[in-house]
């Protein structure tokens, strides 16, 4: 890994320079060969603590890997988008990293705490890795003269964006893939096919359903006439569209929908294989989602036990499943049968995944939601702050999963009664949704009903009232007027009014 100096600067006083990396073994430079998919430097104290040192100085910091391993994290980012580099990220923190002294581990740790927090330290060493992978695809792109080799390399970078939170920048990106793409080559061709599944993917994030639908749509018609009806790619768009159908409400058609790419999948692929697994799944999540909890309790039950048996009793796939049948009992409300399903996950994963693992802190964002709801409110502010700053270490302060574990520590302040904390943070939470993913973003409009409801508890019912009249004008702008979460905020206002005694409106 090249890093800028750990010296102090330049004799003038300037900051530390990034070295530049080198392509062959390691030298007196201070640079250090390394596979990329083994990369030492980033689990190593002294590593860290000097990339940091460097980027905070203003300097750059970069793999040295020769061009051969190049090439190779290059064709494996092309293959798989952000993983690559997810792998890289996962391995940065300075609190796990390896010190061949426990001294001086502890004395790195003691300098960092001094300075700043370990989590501030991780992310920008974190934000020097992703923008060193991102430019090392940028400079592909420069050089690469075919036009489809260029496309796919965009799609790579949008891929990156969107891992970040910047789905704006991804979509112009990958409508620009696809266009070129539909220029290039066939209509039906596999990589076009791709391109449009990830955009109505990334649309269904961005909360443009009506967008999603219709790519989702075109690109099965293609898939079915290309492929056939059973093709596990046309499945999977099918699994996806059922899921687009339920977020727009649709849930008679997203329920044939799921019902049927269950079946197909079931006899084209088997019954306990991980596509069909994945379809019964989002099933039992729909019926959950509808208040037909037997159902959904009865195909989480048996996804648990098909997935222990094919996949093992601690393969994330499985701890999936336990996960959404805790959250079942939350939702019918039985913490005694919740609580330990959330604490055998959450430990589970920290082992398997590790603590800053999406899925890890997914499962400690549910503990702390039970915790809270049980009235066991130092237990949940811990695991809700930890949660938070684990997002924002790893991923920034304006993704949408850092403004998510926000949220959720302001909605536990205001049910707690800390109203100034609560209204503070839905307003720090408001304004960074509005400037990363507009106004009409569906956590952008779930943030503006929280808010309005805070100001209803406190009494403050003209406040109240002003906001849950911009979620009503804004949910039908974004949703539709008969879309359920349309329908929602319009009995919210209906109960402000009742409680005002103002029974016309």
């Amino acid at each position: 890994m090249a890093s800028g100096s750990n010296e102090s600067g330049g004799s003038d006083g300037s900051p530390a320079k990034a070295a530049k990396p080198s392509s062959s073994a390691a030298s007196g430079s201070g640079e250090q060969r390394m596979a990329w998919s083994e990369p030492c430097p980033l689990s190593r104290t002294w590593c860290l603590f000097e990339a940091f040192c460097a980027v905070e100085r203003g300097g750059g910091l970069e793999l040295a890997l020769a061009e051969d391993l190049l090439t190779g994290f290059l064709l494996e980012l092309k293959r798989s988008g952000h993983e690559a580099v997810d792998r890289l990220l996962a391995l940065v923190s300075i609190e796990r990293s390896d010190c061949s002294l426990q001294v001086d581990k502890e004395c790195l740790l003691l300098a960092v705490r001094q300075g700043v927090t370990a989590g501030p330290l991780n992310s920008l060493v974190i934000g020097a890795v992703r923008q060193w992978a991102m430019d090392a695809v940028l400079q592909v792109i420069a050089r690469e003269q075919d036009e489809v080799a260029r496309a796919d390399y965009k799609a790579v970078i949008a891929k990156m964006f969107e891992a970040q939170g910047r789905f704006a920048q991804a979509e112009t990106l990958l409508s620009k893939c696809l266009a070129l793409r539909r220029n290039l080559l066939p209509p039906e061709h596999i990589d076009t096919l791709s391109c449009m599944n990830s955009l109505a993917l990334l649309q269904q994030k961005m909360g443009q359903y009506g967008a999603a639908e219709a790519l989702y749509e075109q690109c099965l018609g293609l898939q079915r006439t290309k492929l056939g009806p059973e093709h596990p790619d046309s499945l999977a768009t099918m699994n996806n569209l059922a899921t687009i159908l339920s977020k727009k409400g649709d849930l008679a058609s997203a329920e044939a929908a799921f019902m049927s790419c269950l079946e197909l999948r079931k006899a084209r692929l088997g019954y306990d294989h991980p596509d069909t697994l994945t379809t019964m799944c989002n099933l039992g999540a729909f019926y959950q989602n509808k208040g037909r909890f037997a159902k959904a309790e009865a195909i989480h039950r048996e996804c648990i036990e098909l997935r222990r048996d094919k996949l093992g009793p601690e393969h994330p796939h499985t701890l999936d499943s336990m996960s959404n049948l805790a959250a079942l009992y939350d939702s019918k409300d039985l913490p005694a049968k919740a609580e330990p399903l959330h604490v055998q996950c959450l430990e589970a994963r920290r082992r398997k995944l590790g603590p800053d693992h999406p899925s890890t802190l997914a499962s400690m964002s549910m503990l702390a939601a039970l915790y809270q709801k049980t009235g066991q409110d130092a237990k949940a502010e811990a695991l809700y702050v930890q949660c938070l700053e684990s997002r924002r270490a790893k991923l920034g302060p304006s993704h949408l999963s850092s403004l998510g574990a926000l949220s959720s520590l302001a909605l536990f302040y205001g049910h707690s009664g800390d109203y100034a904390k609560a209204e503070a943070l839905l307003l720090e939470c408001g304004h960074l949704l509005q400037a990363q993913h507009g106004p009409e973003h569906p956590a952008t409009l779930g943030n503006c009903l929280n808010l309005a409801a805070l100001h209803a508890k406190q009494g403050n019912f003209a406040k109240a009232e002003l906001l849950y009249q911009s979620c009503v004008e804004d949910h039908r702008a974004a949703l539709g007027a008969d879309h359920p979460s349309t329908l929602a905020s319009m009995n919210n206002l209906a109960a402000l009014c009742q409680k005002k005694g103002d029974f016309a409106q």
